[in-house]
């Protein structure tokens, strides 16, 4: 039901009102000298409360765009010369309040017929987020790291997995039609994700992630069948304890880097299937499995730069395939990917592990992508039914030839700071050999990927 009837009038209502909040919320940070934390998320969240009545007030997303843009700029130049004490006092870096107009304008976009989704997202993006870091400064004991400058609070994070599940359970009760179980199960399942996302997000990043991947992720499971829910729970729950099992007992990566491969490794099954999870967690065993081979070596996590440019190549692959419906088509390219991105990975750590020749580091680098992408093709085709045999020639042959060029150009760069620079070449190097494996099955070389589990 709309309250003002004209777009520029509700606008500049809005304007105001906002205008109102941010005034007053500066004369108390000058005058009282407050926590600045505290200013800072007494803002988001009357923002984000206002924000709940753009519905009633606006109709077009082009205003909504309007003034997202507007207010970015206005806390862009404000953190730039340095007014608003109330916003930008805080000793860490952010971003955070110039994202947020952005984030409330792609949700409104996003949910123009679905206000049960968009005051979803919003109350998440302004409740729970200010609340896990209000509650974190003044009360959290456990900290963790997510950055060179972040640290996020244990206590924090339970209370916007809490909030989250609250907001999510309640409002699907009360605006949908959905069963209470489902409703249940729905908050349950994004409730973790959302918290996931939030504990890894830096600089303010969350208050995209966040709202995008509330909206994103609620489309997707409240079409679902209660058993499918379920099921989805379980396996989050289920691939959380494995992965965590292995990265604990071999050191393999830090809080937030485990945090990213869980929530990755959960996306190839959730928006794949089973078929798209297999190569991911056999790459994982397999690596894991050099790690422990070689455990004379000196031992280093994977940084959370080097971890997402192993998997960017793959999740772009995977997220092209869900949204153009086209999972066959782009199968094979996404398994040879995932294949090259687990023989770079392993090479740099044969590397750093094994002083080689030359000579035997070319034969090395052979043996690495020859056995690793048997090894998963392998294990992948178990699981399924139909597959296009010559696919145990080209993948091994693409991989082979890829991490070859990959060694001889990393040849120098594995050592101290040169090592961004190979983690860097992964991207590229994983791009190239997808894009010869569709190119291959354009030509007709190989037969379309039809994975059956």
């Amino acid at each position: 039901m709309r309250v003002v009837e004209n777009d520029l009038l509700g606008s500049l209502i809005i304007i105001g009102a906002f205008s109102l909040v941010i005034i007053v919320v500066e004369v108390w940070a000058r005058l009282s000298d407050p926590n600045p934390e505290v200013t800072r998320k007494t803002v988001h969240l009357s923002g984000g409360l206002g924000c709940l009545f753009f519905p009633f007030f606006i109709e077009s997303p082009i205003w909504v765009f309007i003034l997202a843009c507007l207010f970015t700029a206005f806390f862009y130049i404000s953190a730039k010369i340095g007014t608003l004490k109330s916003l930008n006092s805080v000793s860490r870096k952010s971003r955070g309040s110039e994202y947020y107009p952005i984030a409330v304008f792609v949700v409104f976009y996003i949910c123009q017929d679905k206000l049960w989704l968009y005051f979803i997202s919003i109350l998440i993006l302004s409740v729970s987020d200010a609340a896990a870091a209000l509650i974190g400064s003044s009360y959290g004991k456990i900290h963790y790291k997510v950055g060179k400058d972040d640290v996020k609070s244990l206590e924090g994070s339970f209370f916007f997995w809490i909030l989250t599940f609250m907001t999510i359970q309640i409002l699907l009760l009360l605006m949908t039609d959905l069963p209470r179980i489902n409703c249940i199960l729905c908050a349950l399942l994004i409730s973790f994700l959302l918290t996931g996302i939030e504990a890894v997000s830096i600089k303010g990043t969350d208050n995209i992630f966040v709202p995008l991947i509330t909206c994103y992720g609620l489309l997707k499971i409240t079409t679902k069948p209660t058993e499918e829910i379920a099921f989805q729970c379980v396996s989050l729950f289920v691939i959380l304890l494995i992965i965590q099992f292995f990265v604990h007992k071999l050191k393999l990566m830090s809080i937030r880097e485990s945090i990213i491969f869980i929530i990755f490794a959960y996306a190839t099954w959730s928006l794949g299937s089973i078929d798209w999870g297999i190569p991911v967690f056999t790459s994982f065993f397999l690596y894991c499995a050099i790690r422990h081979f070689l455990k004379e070596s000196d031992q280093y996590e994977l940084s959370t730069t080097g971890l997402i440019r192993i998997l960017i190549t793959p999740l772009i692959i995977l997220l092209i395939a869900n949204a153009a419906v086209q999972y066959s088509f782009f199968y094979g390219a996404f398994l040879t990917a995932t294949i090259v991105c687990c023989c770079c990975a392993l090479w740099i750590h044969t590397r750093f592990s094994i002083k080689l020749s030359p000579a035997k580091r070319f034969i090395g680098a052979l043996s690495t992508g020859l056995f690793s992408s048997v090894t998963v093709i392998a294990v992948t085709v178990m699981f399924q039914k139909n597959f296009p045999l010559n696919a145990f020639i080209w993948i091994p042959l693409i991989s082979m030839v890829v991490i070859a060029g990959y060694d001889w150009v990393t040849a120098d760069k594995m050592n101290g700071p040169g090592l961004k620079h190979a983690t860097l070449i992964m991207i590229p190097a994983s791009f190239l050999s997808s894009l010869v494996y569709l190119l291959i099955q354009y030509q007709g070389l190989i037969l379309v990927w039809h994975p059956k589990y």
